[in-house]
């Protein structure tokens, strides 16, 4: 049924779409949180909260045969950003509902750093590192204000002197020199350039309209990017924010039923790295530049929008630091499409991203700076996951274990073997074949005993055992010792 584009009908919309955005990521509370591994971690120091203890985490949906997420813990908690320490990549913050959280472990355990205390539900809308200091953090709380640490999340004190807005949506930083902070409210562009202490409005040219997303050029810093809900697209400002212009040329979407064109409204934008002429930007689809954000068009003609009803739209985009053709979007908390291509073909990137129902991710992914093969991503009720994008070699059953790198010698065939974990873990699948598009065919829990019988396999980033139990039906079947940087079968003296 078509449409008609009417004054009230638009003014709907675009009310129930700020409604949605502000609030749908806050009407969760903070719950417990809990170590991913049963590996050891590195120790919280004595004055920092102890962790969380452990929750019982759901059933995983079984992976693909390329790359697979791995979920860290955190389980039933609101993950609405990430940052990682520039210098020291197992150090992450994460930002959730009414809560700072701090890992020492690369993900593997959590403990809080912050917690508010909100006569409504909150949020921790982004969360910045200095990347000269890192242990300067900032952190944009949705109701709340703007806070900041300067002794790596130990204390927080409020940087809210000249602010007049408290809606926080975005805050980025200036790479070259970090005591330049802009932050997007629901009223606008507000700056400062002595790390927080004073804030001062900038809006010259741009409408008095929410600011959902902001970002710096990374060879340019003067060059600011902002973009605004109510379908007013995109700005940039190339005199540090003193004045902005729109940039919306091609920006434009078909809305819904309405057929009508309109400025799409602008959720994420990511810039190339190494070419800053090339942009892309998120809303009711994704958009591409190769001039600036002089002129756009659309590059999202595969994705699959039915998931997320008649206006879907990209809340987060990330670029590969080293390989920029390569990026990721997020459709409304629930996909990531990946690119390999520089957004020509796209592909679903979210296998293994979901424990107990499809609410997928609302953070951007970040990537280890010293690997940017690592990636980390915070979801919508189902805490934090990661992925690294390297496979092992691809090798016959009769490969030697250190083919399988990463020290692959703990298992020999015709020896028995022990789930590791406590009972409170995920459990291990048993696949017919050494695939994991095989049918499962069993589960092994912790404490199980198997007998090594073939392998190693080594594939899909996995190592792959042929293993013995009385409960498996058949008697036999494939399961994974683990993957690149965790061990799921451990050796067992043979009863």
């Amino acid at each position: 049924m078509k449409i008609k584009r009417t004054p009230i009908r638009i003014a709907l919309l675009v009310f129930l779409t700020l409604f949605l955005h502000a609030c749908s990521s806050s009407n969760t509370s903070q719950s417990e949180m809990l170590p991913a591994s049963s590996q050891t971690s590195t120790a919280i120091p004595s004055n920092t909260p102890q962790p969380i203890p452990t929750d019982t985490p759901g059933p995983t949906l079984s992976p693909t045969p390329e790359i697979t997420w791995r979920n860290l813990g955190l389980v039933n908690s609101y993950i609405h950003s990430l940052v990682i320490d520039p210098l020291n990549p197992l150090i992450l913050y994460a930002g959730g509902n009414d809560v700072i959280l701090k890992s020492l472990d690369g993900g593997e355990s959590w403990a809080k750093a912050r917690i508010f205390s909100a006569v409504s539900p909150d949020h921790v809308s982004e969360l910045v590192i200095d990347p000269l200091t890192p242990s300067t953090i900032y952190a944009a709380v949705y109701n709340q204000g703007l806070i900041k640490s300067t002794d790596d999340g130990e204390t927080w004190q409020n940087i809210n002197r000249g602010l007049i807005d408290f809606k926080f949506l975005a805050l980025v930083i200036d790479p070259l020199s970090p005591n330049i902070l802009y932050t997007g409210t629901a009223n606008g562009v507000f700056k400062t350039t002595d790390g927080g202490e004073n804030w001062q409005q900038v809006i010259n040219g741009l409408p008095k309209e929410a600011i959902y997303s902001m970002t710096i050029d990374p060879q340019n810093p003067s060059t600011i990017y902002a973009g605004l809900g109510t379908g007013s697209g995109l700005y940039k400002s190339t005199d540090d924010g003193a004045s902005w212009v729109p940039k919306n040329y091609g920006l434009f979407v078909l809305a819904g039923d309405m057929k009508v064109k309109a400025p799409t409204w602008v959720f994420a934008i990511a810039i190339d790295p190494q070419n800053p002429d090339i942009m892309y930007a998120g809303g009711h689809g994704v958009f591409k530049s190769i001039d600036g954000g002089e002129s756009w068009f659309a590059i999202n003609n595969e994705f699959d929008f039915t998931l997320n009803g008649p206006m879907p739209s990209i809340d987060n985009l990330s670029i590969d630091p080293v390989h920029p053709e390569i990026i990721y979007a997020e459709v409304g908390g629930s996909v990531i499409y990946r690119s390999l291509n520089g957004g020509e073909n796209w592909s679903d990137f979210s296998e293994g991203l979901f424990l107990y129902w499809r609410e997928g991710p609302i953070s951007p992914i970040i990537f280890d700076p010293t690997n940017p093969e690592i990636l980390y991503v915070g979801t919508r009720g189902n805490g934090v996951f990661t992925t690294r994008l390297t496979k092992l070699p691809t090798t016959t059953p009769t490969a030697k274990p250190e083919d399988c790198t990463n020290g692959w010698t703990q298992l020999n065939v015709n020896t028995y073997a022990v789930v590791s974990g406590d009972e409170n873990d995920l459990p291990n699948r048993v696949r017919t074949e050494a695939d994991l598009d095989s049918e499962i065919i069993y589960q092994l829990y912790p404490a199980e005993i198997v007998k090594l019988i073939q392998g190693p396999f080594c594939t899909d980033n996995l190592v792959f055992w042929k293993v013995e139990n009385q409960n498996i039906p058949g008697g036999s079947g494939w399961t994974a010792e683990g993957d690149l940087n965790d061990y799921w079968l451990a050796p067992y003296s043979s009863p």
